[in-house]
């Protein structure tokens, strides 16, 4: 949005109740932390609002919010939307990365002739693998280490504290594709490898939960929606691999990148359900080497077509040594027989 946008949408904030001296000393007052949560909330309601009722995407987004509502503290409301949408209870890999929790945190009050000091029980339990990052108005900071830092100025002016995952995490992105066969569904399976270099940076980014900017990193690849969409994409294993082999191309060429984190592709699978059958195929590739076996398409680089995110060409792997050995054995044979005849006509 451009600064005369900007300026226009102020205007109009002016002229509305929002714009009333009580209205902006709230906005002002509100932290940014938890205005970007109420936008992640609205965005997960809206994609459950407009997904299909029993589709990948809106259990994802379900399960996402459901995580978030209990990072914020409202374990209630949390457990009744896993109820609503039938949805497991909470386990480890429900946790978002890398905010695992965020907490608000109330004024420390001044003692006359006293060092003000923030009370321990205030912050968050700390977990294996992570640090808190304090938040105060705009800014983000982690609190000196030692002694000192309950009596710090970062956490005793903090107004919200977070508990941000550094240890290497493995997180999939899940997405449904587009088909153009109805009932028939193709759900992208990325799985990465992330690890948090600098959690300042990832809260300043605005970052709560990875997943939804490898989500929209997924989504905002037109082609690969485009190969998905084909008419008889899901029967057709060359369009399947067409599928996994952009996928690796585009992240060697334009990798996913969040602030703060580094992030690397481990695994790539395409699942194709029928509603009225069992699955009807499952296909992977892996982010190092491609799983070859008798039988299946595997992908390799088509040198020239790189930029087009499309190098990638359908080949046969190598046949098995028994049909090796058995067709030597017949090319052999029928050697022999055209020598033998050879020589009996000669004679």
């Amino acid at each position: 949005m451009d600064n005369g946008s900007d300026d226009d949408f102020e205007a109009l904030l002016e002229r509305s109740s929002l714009g009333t001296p009580g209205a902006q000393n709230l906005r002002r007052r509100t932290p940014h932390s938890q205005v970007e949560s109420i936008r992640r909330i609205a965005e997960l309601r809206n994609t459950m609002v407009h997904a299909a009722s029993a589709s990948s995407e809106r259990r994802a987004a379900a399960t996402a919010l459901a995580s978030l509502l209990e990072n914020l503290g409202y374990h209630d409301r949390a457990k009744q939307l896993r109820l609503e949408e039938q949805l497991p209870r909470s386990t480890a890999s429900d946790t978002t990365f890398p905010v695992l929790k965020m907490t608000p945190l109330s004024p420390v009050p001044s003692r006359f002739l006293q060092p003000t000091r923030r009370q321990l029980s205030d912050l968050p339990t700390l977990v294996e693998g992570s640090v808190l990052v304090f938040q105060t108005d705009e800014r983000y900071a982690l609190a000196p280490a030692g002694p000192k830092m309950l009596a710090s100025e970062v956490v005793v002016k903090a107004t919200m504290v977070a508990v941000i995952a550094v240890r290497a995490q493995e997180v999939t992105a899940v997405v449904e594709l587009p088909s153009a066969k109805r009932g028939t569904h193709l759900t992208l399976h990325a799985i990465y490898n992330c690890r948090v270099f600098d959690p300042v940076q990832v809260m300043e980014s605005g970052c709560w939960d990875v997943r939804t900017d490898l989500r929209n990193y997924l989504l905002r690849d037109s082609k690969l929606r485009s190969l998905a969409a084909q008419e008889g994409a899901a029967e057709n294993p060359e369009v399947t691999q067409r599928i996994l082999g952009r996928m690796h191309a585009r992240n060697q060429l334009e990798p996913p990148v969040v602030p703060g984190i580094r992030i690397e592709l481990v695994n790539i699978a395409l699942n194709i359900k029928n509603d009225n059958q069992r699955a009807a195929g499952n296909t992977t590739y892996s982010g190092t080497e491609p799983q070859i076996t008798d039988g299946d398409l595997i992908v390799v680089d088509a040198p020239g077509d790189i930029d087009e995110f499309a190098g990638f060409t359908p080949v046969r792997p190598p046949r098995s040594t028994n049909a090796r050995s058995t067709g030597a054995m017949v090319a052999g044979a029928i050697a022999w027989w055209i020598a033998i005849r050879f020589l009996v006509l000669t004679d």
